[in-house]
C-alpha cells in the first residue's frame, strides 16, 4: 500500500507534510503527528482491539491538540433505515468488528483516554468522528 500512496503524495507536493510507515497499529504508530487519520479502520475491530489502536495513537501523539479523525459509518440510535445497519450485519458475519452509534463511539474514544469531540455527518453514509489527545 505504501508504494501506491507515495506517488500520490508526491504528485500533490505533500511529501514534507505526510509520512507513510509500514507496521501494525496494534503494536505502535508513528509519533509526533498533528493529525491521525483513520479511514474505515475502527469498524473492522471489536471494542478491545479498536481501543488498542486508539490507545496506541494516544500514546504516540503529542498531548494537547493532536487531532484524531476517523471516517466511519456511524449508526443512528433510532430505527431509521441507514446503510450503516446493513454494513453492521456484514461486519458481524464476516469479521469481529461492528458499526457503532455516536454514544458507542464516545465510549470507545473516552475509554482510550481521548477527548471525544463528536460526529460530523456528511452527505454520504460515512461520518467524520473527531477526538483530541488531552
Amino acid at each position: 500500500m505504501l508504494t501506491e500512496a507515495e506517488p500520490t503524495i508526491k504528485g500533490y507536493n505533500l511529501g514534507d507534510r505526510i509520512n507513510t510507515e509500514a507496521g501494525s497499529f496494534f503494536d505502535t504508530v508513528t509519533t509526533g503527528a498533528d493529525t491521525y487519520l483513520l479511514s474505515l479502520i475502527l469498524h473492522d475491530w471489536n471494542d478491545a482491539e479498536a481501543s488498542n489502536i486508539l490507545t496506541n495513537i494516544r500514546d504516540a501523539a503529542a498531548p494537547g491538540g493532536c487531532c484524531i479523525v476517523a471516517l466511519e459509518f456511524v449508526m443512528p440510535a433510532d430505527d431509521e433505515p441507514h446503510m450503516s445497519k446493513m454494513i453492521d450485519l456484514t461486519m458481524l458475519g464476516m469479521l469481529d468488528g461492528r458499526e457503532r452509534t455516536d454514544a458507542e463511539m464516545r465510549t470507545l474514544f473516552e475509554n482510550a483516554g481521548l477527548a471525544y469531540q463528536g460526529v460530523v455527518e456528511t452527505p454520504t453514509p460515512i461520518s467524520i468522528v473527531e477526538a483530541q489527545v488531552p
